[in-house]
């Protein structure tokens, strides 16, 4: 158990969840660390999780059963949660994943060796339907300043996997205006506003990889959302509007095929931003360490995208993609990447 056992609010929506309930409640209701408030918000669900949520409150007093008069969606119904949350911390949990056992014991372990953070999520897994287990992700980016620098361009951590401070829930709710991207868009706003990040090395979820999840059917929604919040944090920090052709390839958002120059400018204007970055920043040793590591793997992603967006099409551009590659092909944190989505790719064939 952590030092301190603070009361820690378990939030997980449910809507349509009977598939992969139960494996979801029993991997919270066996966690390691105990004193839990979990609230489970049915969200109009139409089929048996009624049922189920009912079955689980009268099995472990612990258990809060919220039920939405009618399908609220997503981001009202984590909102909501948070104003009725008694904990002073709130995990999040999505009710077709799995929490490993010791999950919040060592998050909260984190929050007792670095009180001042506001935030804590970890690696995961992805399993598929049936529940094996396809690859585990490690975070590469760890530490608050580099995962500030990160959340200009993606999303910084793990949202199912998070346990944060209640009171900086409060003060920062999602917002309706982003749909699909509700968590990028708070995460990256929170860390503007100088809330403090962390993620510890540990795989500590799994995460179902469903055919009907959100970033399966509404990828083209999350793909302009998450560009429109890029481009609001960017202008914001630098005072000063990004182009916007270049931030869909630094975004990994790409709507054409990207022409060799274009992507040369979105290379040069990251390694800018890096500079301007480091100097505005208070950073430690690991914070640069991992905002170079960032730079590297991010450039290979806007190059394989670049690649994947040629499709057949011009020889003389894949030619151009791939002497851009080259590079960062030397460098041993490139390969071992690269290899690594190679065999995960294979794994789901």
């Amino acid at each position: 158990m952590t030092n301190s056992n603070q009361l820690v609010s378990v939030v997980i929506p449910c809507f349509n969840a009977e598939a992969f309930f139960r494996p979801a409640i029993e991997s919270i209701l066996n966690q390691t660390y105990h004193n839990l408030e979990i609230i489970l918000l049915d969200d109009g669900s139409t089929d048996s999780t009624p049922l189920l949520l009912e079955e689980y409150r009268k099995r472990d007093s612990r258990i809060r059963v919220i039920v939405n008069p009618a399908n609220m969606g997503l981001i009202k119904t984590l909102n909501n949660a948070i104003d009725i949350c008694s904990g002073e911390y709130l995990a999040r949990m999505d009710a077709d994943d799995i929490s490993m056992p010791d999950r919040i014991e060592k998050i909260m372990k984190k929050f007792d060796a670095s009180p001042e953070l506001d935030i804590v999520s970890a690696g995961f897994y992805y399993i598929s339907e049936q529940g094996k287990v396809l690859r585990s992700f490690p975070p590469m980016f760890t530490s608050p300043g580099s995962l500030k620098f990160v959340s200009f361009f993606r999303t910084p951590i793990v949202h199912a996997c998070l346990i944060g401070k209640t009171r900086a829930f409060i003060e920062n709710k999602y917002n309706q205006a982003y749909i699909h991207s509700e968590d990028y868009e708070l995460f990256s706003r929170m860390l503007l506003k100088g809330n403090l990040f962390a993620n510890i090395t540990d795989c500590l979820y799994q995460i179902r990889m469903n055919s009907t999840s959100v970033s399966y059917v509404y990828s083209d929604v999350q793909k302009d959302t998450h560009t429109r919040i890029s481009f609001r944090n960017i202008k914001q920090y630098l005072n000063t509007e990004p182009d916007m052709e270049l931030l869909e390839i630094l975004n990994l958002r790409l709507n054409s095929m990207v022409v060799p120059n274009k992507l040369k400018m979105a290379i040069a204007w990251l390694d800018e931003f890096r500079t301007y970055f480091l100097k505005k920043e208070v950073l430690t040793t690991n914070d640069k360490e991992e905002i170079k590591l960032f730079c590297d793997i991010h450039q290979t992603d806007m190059i394989l995208q670049a690649l994947k967006s040629n499709g057949r099409g011009n020889k003389k551009h894949k030619f151009s993609y791939l002497r851009i590659l080259i590079p960062l092909l030397l460098k041993p944190h490139v390969i071992s990447y690269l290899n690594e989505k190679y065999q995960f790719r294979n794994s789901q064939k």
